[in-house]
């Protein structure tokens, strides 16, 4: 059982990773980024409490005396992991996002030199 938890926590990590490509998610809009960046972040999240809510379920309903395995850690290390480089991600894309709002159309109009703010 252990071996299928490890091979469902692994597919959904690399299908996150297929889907937040590092080399394309930056030269997407900050806002696109965020929403795709959150949504692997919600992915991650779901599978670790589903597993806690099977865990809980299971040990109330009193079918199996005990759901514990001995690499239940070792399963959510890599989900862990993935979940803190996306937030910190998440925090590039918003400053970004930021930043370039302050490099918008107002500072181009003040000072007249748009192709040099854009550049």
């Amino acid at each position: 059982m252990e071996d299928l938890l490890d091979s469902i926590s692994n597919e959904i990590c690399d299908k996150v990773r297929s889907q937040i490509d590092i080399k394309r998610i930056f030269r997407q809009k900050p806002d696109q980024a965020i929403t795709v960046i959150n949504q692997g972040i919600t992915v991650l999240d779901k599978w670790q409490r589903q597993y806690q809510e099977t865990k809980m379920q299971i040990e109330t309903e009193g079918t199996v005396k005990r759901w514990e395995f001995t690499k239940a850690k070792e399963i959510f290390i890599k989900p862990k992991h993935m979940m803190s480089i996306l937030m910190d991600m998440r925090a590039v894309c918003t400053t970004l996002k930021e930043f370039f709002s302050l490099l918008g159309p107002d500072l181009k109009a003040v000072t007249g030199d748009a192709d040099s703010i854009d550049d």
